[in-house]
């Protein structure tokens, strides 16, 4: 997952510990939203996901307070894909990325899930999750 968390780092200009984070969330919606079993393979064809899941992987937690706390209160508030979309989003902004990194750190995630566990599947697991692709663009 260090590989992943570098060349996000690398190509969006950011520091690891940020891009670390906020690789964490992605990896956090995927486990709690996507549909289990896709999301399942998917983690397990990811080097090191799992560890980071497990917090054993090194990445910060991201804060729960400021903006990005109030706007995940207003996501859960609001519900269904405008919520999960506003939340994970919200999240990401926890993370440490401000509004302009968080659709190219998530494309640039699913560039490097699909190098490691196919486009079919990390497409499938991805666009399982309300909300995430409008984040992409």
């Amino acid at each position: 997952m260090q590989d992943i968390v570098q060349a996000i780092a690398g190509k969006l200009g950011i520091d690891e510990s940020t891009a670390g984070s906020a690789v964490t969330v992605i990896l956090q919606l995927i486990q709690q939203h996507a549909d289990a079993g896709p999301a399942a393979s998917l983690i397990a064809k990811l080097p090191g996901a799992q560890a980071l899941l497990d917090g054993t992987g090194g990445a910060a937690e991201p804060s729960s307070g400021g903006l990005g706390g109030l706007m995940g209160s207003v996501a859960g508030a609001l519900g269904g894909e405008l919520g999960s979309g506003v939340g994970a989003f919200a999240q990401l902004q926890e993370a440490g990325l401000n509004s302009d990194q968080v659709g190219p750190l998530v494309g640039q995630f699913l560039d490097l899930a699909k190098e490691h566990a196919g486009g079919d599947l990390a497409n499938q697991v991805m666009s399982s999750i309300p909300g995430l692709q409008d984040i992409v663009g």
